[in-house]
């Protein structure tokens, strides 16, 4: 075959998947809406460095990257990857089971391309949630180890209805949406807003839609804040997924989404004192005297015996409910069908930490001088989806 011809068919191979991505561009618009971004940096506490580290040195900020989706087609599409910089972080954070199944992009380069570094360095990322029902929303947040040095970061969101993009421009000083909580009966949405000079936002949405007028707003150049209150004519089911969103008067904005959830504040002891062990009697003693102290859970690692087995029965749980207290704090999900809440691992940092102290050149295939912080956290998200 000729060259020019071989040269020929390269291009029109070139133009077709141009095509074809464009394509699939094309059909993800159609369902897949980018409602927002977030640039997030660290927010650190330089007067508690000594606390953490015990030489006094400098921290390293990071920060994360958000981009909000929302499923307006007739069908669920699920996320299944994430670009940064144009690379597929499903690729490049590369699973190592010789290391405790972690993750890592030097795993899968000795020297990583410096486009990636300058994007900021991925440690992890997730599509939460990964399936977006129709009229569901979604967000796709990468975790960044450094500050990007480029002027935006592009993130690309990648879902069986094809890929959207979005530049991210990593500016510090973005208003955030600092924290989202709601009432009881999750009829009411409390949001706080950080910006400086403590500037409300004009215009309130919640998963896209203008909910400005059943919203009140206020804010208090004093301390930096804002607070809004959204006023909902039905409850939030619960643990649904949804986007908030303020936009100031001068077109920047602030973006953030959770589930909506309303347990009470939980106040547990780490394992139990003395006096649990003696049969149904002495469970009952310990959880009067625990809620009598405030406690309304139990941290259930070391627990077992009668306590445990009674706040694992329906006339124990019921026993604890009528005295304030709400169940327990398990380990694992083995240890009880209904569980406040749940550990995925204890301390994954202070796991890392220790990985650091791996010599190079043991097989284990960790990079000298490499910072391994953040590695094992793919693997808690895959746990904590298993556990959902």
């Amino acid at each position: 075959m000729s060259y020019l011809r071989t040269a020929s068919l390269r291009r029109s191979r070139m133009l077709l998947g141009v095509m074809a991505a464009c394509l699939a561009g094309g059909g993800a618009s159609a369902a897949i809406t980018i409602l927002g971004t977030q640039y997030q940096p660290d927010q650190l506490y330089p007067e508690y460095k000594c606390l953490w580290h015990d030489d006094c040195h400098a921290d390293f900020p990071g920060g994360n990257v958000h981009v909000y989706l929302k499923n307006t087609g007739a069908s669920a599409v699920t996320i299944t990857d994430v670009t940064l910089a144009g690379y597929s972080l499903q690729t490049v954070l590369k699973r190592d089971s010789t290391v405790h199944d972690a993750n890592s992009i030097y795993f899968y380069w000795d020297e990583p391309p410096q486009a990636i570094l300058a994007a900021g360095e991925p440690v992890w990322y997730k599509g939460d949630p990964a399936v977006i029902p129709p009229g569901g929303v979604a967000q796709a947040v990468v975790r960044l180890r450094f500050v990007p040095t480029t002027p935006t970061v592009t993130v690309g969101v990648v879902t069986s209805d094809g890929t959207v993009a979005a530049d991210i421009t990593p500016d510090a000083n973005a208003p955030q949406l600092a924290s989202v909580g709601f009432s009881p009966d999750r009829t009411s949405v409390y949001l706080h807003w950080r910006r400086s000079g403590g500037a409300a936002p004009s215009t309130i949405k919640m998963d896209g839609v203008d909910v400005t007028s059943r919203t009140a707003t206020v804010g208090d150049p004093s301390v930096n804040f804002a607070e809004s209150v959204i006023q909902l004519a039905s409850p939030l089911e619960y643990m649904s997924y949804h986007v908030f969103q303020g936009v100031y008067a001068d077109g920047k904005t602030a973006t953030a989404s959770l589930r909506a959830w309303s347990h009470p504040f939980l106040y547990a002891s780490w394992g139990t004192f003395p006096g649990a062990e003696d049969g149904v009697a002495g469970a009952q003693a310990w959880i009067e005297e625990a809620t009598q102290h405030g406690f309304n859970a139990a941290q259930n690692q070391m627990i077992g015996g009668a306590l445990g087995s009674y706040l694992g029965s329906s006339a124990g749980q019921a026993y604890a409910e009528a005295l304030g207290g709400y169940g327990v704090i398990v380990w694992n999900k083995a240890q009880s069908d209904h569980p406040l809440l749940s550990f995925l691992d204890d301390e994954p940092d202070a796991e890392e930490a220790n990985m650091a102290n791996i010599k190079c050149g043991t097989g284990l295939k960790l990079v000298c001088g490499k910072s391994p912080m953040g590695i094992l956290a793919l693997r808690e998200i895959e746990e904590g989806e298993t556990y959902r």
